[in-house]
This record gives structure tokens, C-alpha cells and sequence, in this order.
């Protein structure tokens, strides 16, 4: 695939609209019946737990990175400056006393150019969405001490495998 092809990836990723989640804010998030300390330090227990590096924290902003997996790797790291992509984290907490509201969003930091800027994508599909919102059950579960919830089993798309399949003999 050449450089033109590489160049078209990203925009699989930003191309659409990012989809909305079933919350107030429409993206993920969580009431955790907690202060904002012990909410705050499940949210960074459970993000290390998962692989995330804290990029920053400013009190109610909390920022975590981690590298992309391996089919995004292979697409686009950036071969002139070796840049590799990685998955972002933001999330805001809301100190409501003895409740913290925890809202997040998740996007594809890369660098397309040779330059090295980053260039950061919203997610296409539900799927990251979901991900980050069974992370934020878990976190506000933790808090609480009650069971965590089932991580969420997402659809496989349907993939024919052979002629056979395709024609359905």
C-alpha cells in the first residue's frame, strides 16, 4: 500500500460522526458513590490495572495513555519519525459531595506527517465507547464494594471465511 493508501487510514477513523452514548453527556459515564479522593484513586488504580500511563492530572482532569494494539501499530506508526499510536483517555470528575460524577472520552492519537504532529480521532464504533464505560463500572463498582459488572460481549461481525460460506453450501 503506498504512502496515499497510508494517508486514507485516518480518516476511516475520523470520517463520521462519533457515536453518542445512552448518559447525560452522551459519552461514557458513572456516578461513583464516593468522594472525589476515592473515586479518583479507583480511576487510577483500575486505568494502571489496564495498561494506561497518567499523561496528566490536574485535580478534576485526569488524562492516561496507553499504545494501540498491534493492527493499529502496523497501520500507522509514522516510519519517518517512528511514532507510534496510542489510545488517549480523558476524564473529568465532579466533586458532588459524597457522589463524583465520571465522564470520559477515548481517541486514537497518531502522527500522520513527518513532522510529528499528533493528529487525534474519535472512535467509529460503539465498541471503544462500551470498553470505556464497563472501565468506568468497574472503577464506581470499586468504590462501592459491591460486584463488578460482565465485561461486555460485543458482536463479531460476519466474516465468510471461504467461497463455501459466502455461496451458503
Amino acid at each position: 500500500m503506498g504512502r496515499l493508501g497510508l494517508g486514507l487510514i485516518p480518516v476511516l477513523f475520523s470520517g463520521c460522526e462519533t457515536p453518542k452514548m445512552a448518559t447525560r453527556s452522551g459519552r461514557p459515564e458513572v456516578m461513583a458513590h464516593a468522594n472525589i479522593v476515592l473515586a479518583k484513586r479507583a480511576l487510577l488504580t483500575e486505568l494502571l490495572d489496564q495498561g494506561y500511563l497518567i499523561a496528566e492530572d490536574s485535580g478534576s482532569m485526569l488524562v492516561a495513555d496507553r499504545e494501540a494494539n498491534a493492527w493499529l501499530r502496523f497501520w500507522l506508526t509514522n516510519l519517518a519519525t517512528g511514532e507510534k499510536p496510542r489510545i488517549r483517555c480523558r476524564f473529568t470528575l465532579a466533586d458532588l459531595g459524597n457522589e463524583t460524577r465520571i465522564v470520559g472520552t477515548i481517541s486514537l492519537m497518531h502522527a500522520p506527517t513527518r513532522v510529528g504532529r499528533l493528529s487525534e480521532s474519535d472512535p467509529e464504533t460503539r465498541r471503544p465507547l462500551e470498553d470505556l464505560q464497563f472501565l468506568l463500572d468497574c472503577v464506581a463498582a470499586d468504590v462501592e464494594s459491591r460486584q463488578r459488572p460482565p465485561a461486555p460481549i460485543h458482536e463479531q461481525p460476519n466474516i465468510a471465511r471461504s467461497p463455501k460460506e459466502v455461496n451458503g453450501r
